[in-house]
């Protein structure tokens, strides 16, 4: 080989080096530079992935600057300086949610094409299995003594034998494939679940995030209205804000037809539940605004005798299936204790379907009440009361999480809010959906318009 081939090829082979080094630093720096929040990455997952995680690193720094800047004193330039860190932490978290949800769209694709293949799969098994079963039963009606000794070679019995032995593995083999197939669909449909409730809970903290950066950036847009005597002029605002809180708090929360307690007594309650069990406010004051608007006759009747039976309080009409049966003991027990007459003491009116005998404002079913009363008692300090507000917020956040809304995402407090109206999660029985969608809504509303001006 010639000195010249070989410098050639050693030239052509670091030329190549050079060119594929070059590359992997301008693709290590494109990537680099990608996982900036706010750069431009185009379609690439991988990017989107590392951008997504830098939103969410940088979501979680301005958690320590806002919650730095709330300690300090209120004054015009700490505001700004808080607004701007509320807002950029508003765009960084709507970035990071719009990319997660583009991914989630396409896990959803994929987890759906692969049960529908499953349930193809599943389906031709199924076929086949049931062809094998019907030939395994011909070979059953044939009596194999009579077989052998029939006018057929006994060559052909053995045949046939062989054949039953080969139908028979063949059968137990197409069963196992089933229970494995079914298996691996029922697995499918579940990871295709969680990733729809993983996609409802982006998007709710999406609109969530928008909502903050809308209202942040009006806010802002106020204070930097400002011109001339900046300070002064902040005061002014906060003393408006002031009044605002105060007309919030003071404002009427219905619990029942006859009862109301104002909304920052009700919001107190909230709150307090937040602390012992972790459960979201707005849900939990969503919930009573929902029960005790939902066109139930709260407390409109009594009970009459042992049997359920009870009569309405306005009328004094007969109502039947008042209280299912086995509520009244409990009914009994818990009236007792709290030194109330269990014939005069107010329960809902039933429906046009099931029973009424709930209690008070969580519109709790005897029955169900019982069960919290060892739980909530140390909580409230006393025998647990279906008719005070505040026992009726602590055991309805009580059993609120135990249903699973102390997760706080949306899908999960749907779920908790359908399983308290109907004992089922959503979509199971009917107005169990359309219950769980208003109360988020009822939820969004109550943080939007109430508990946010009262945070700010």
């Amino acid at each position: 080989m010639s000195r010249s081939f070989m410098r050639g090829a050693f030239l052509f082979s670091a030329g190549l080096a050079l060119v594929f080094g070059l590359f992997f630093v301008v693709r290590a720096n494109v990537s680099e530079a990608a996982v900036s929040c706010n750069a431009d990455v185009g379609t690439d997952r991988d990017l989107l992935m590392q951008q997504m995680k830098a939103c969410d690193e940088e979501v979680a720094q301005l958690n320590v600057t806002i919650g730095d800047l709330s300690k300090k004193g209120k004054s015009y330039n700490n505001e700004i300086a808080l607004l701007k860190a509320r807002i950029t932490q508003a765009q960084s978290n709507i970035k990071a949610k719009n990319v997660q949800i583009g991914r989630l769209d396409d896990d959803i694709s994929q987890k759906s094409h692969e049960v529908t293949q499953l349930s193809d799969k599943l389906d031709r098994e199924r076929q086949s299995l049931a062809q094998l079963i019907r030939l395994t039963a011909e070979y059953d009606n044939v009596n194999l003594v009579e077989e052998m000794f029939s006018g057929d070679t006994l060559s052909n019995f053995f045949l046939d034998v062989d054949q039953f032995v080969s139908l028979q593995q063949a059968l137990s083999n197409s069963t196992q494939t089933v229970k494995h197939i079914r298996k691996d669909t029922e697995d499918a449909k579940q990871a295709l679940e969680e990733k729809k409730n993983q996609e409802i809970d982006a998007r709710a903290e999406l609109e969530r995030a928008k909502t903050v950066h809308e209202e942040n950036k009006k806010t802002q847009q106020q204070l930097l209205s400002i011109t001339k005597n900046q300070e002064a002029g902040y005061q002014k605002i906060l003393a408006d804000r002031k009044r605002k809180i105060a007309a919030i708090r003071d404002a009427l929360f219905r619990l029942q037809d006859d009862t109301s307690i104002q909304f920052g007594q009700a919001y107190d309650y909230a709150v307090e539940a937040q602390k012992d069990l972790g459960i979201r406010p707005a849900f939990l004051l969503a919930i009573f605004s929902q029960e005790t608007s939902f066109g139930k006759f709260v407390g409109g009747c009594v009970l009459t005798d042992d049997n359920g039976n009870g009569k309405k309080i306005s009328s004094g009409a007969a109502v039947s299936k008042l209280m299912a049966l086995r509520d009244i003991a409990p009914f009994k027990k818990i009236t007792a204790a709290l030194v109330k007459d269990p014939y005069s003491t107010p329960v809902s009116c039933p429906q046009s379907y099931g029973y009424g005998g709930a209690m008070g404002a969580a519109q709790f079913i005897p029955s169900t009440w019982i069960g919290f009363v060892s739980r909530v008692q140390p909580l409230v300090g006393s025998y647990p009361n279906p008719w005070n507000p505040r026992h009726a917020f602590v055991t309805a956040a009580m059993y609120l999480t135990d249903l699973g809304a102390a997760k706080g995402t949306a899908s999960a407090e749907r779920n908790a809010a359908c399983r308290y109206y109907s004992g089922a999660a959503c979509g199971k029985r009917p107005g169990a959906s359309a219950y769980g969608d208003s109360v988020l809504a009822k939820a969004a509303n109550i943080q939007k318009t109430m508990i946010d001006p009262m945070e700010q």
